[in-house]
């Protein structure tokens, strides 16, 4: 897998995340001791770039771990 294509994936995944997990974003960012801007940017797309360690700590206040966020992404494609 590319790793621009995996990079994406795991965007989206974190994205569907956040949207079912029923707290807010300024909340999460908190939890995973991020900056509200910072998490934004990730969840929206506005970074091309992200650092493993931001997804890694949104992942893990979210519950999930990256293989997880891969395959959440997998399981919405299936559903469409």
């Amino acid at each position: 897998m590319e790793k621009i294509q995996l990079t994406r994936q795991l965007l989206d995944g974190l994205y569907l995340a956040v949207q079912a997990d029923g707290r807010s974003l300024y909340q999460l960012a908190y939890a995973a001791g991020l900056t509200y801007p910072t998490a934004w940017r990730l969840i929206y797309g506005d970074t091309c770039t992200p650092t493993f360690q931001t997804v890694a700590l949104l992942a893990n206040t979210l519950g999930l771990s990256l293989d997880a966020l891969v395959a959440e992404v997998d399981t919405e494609e299936q559903r469409m």
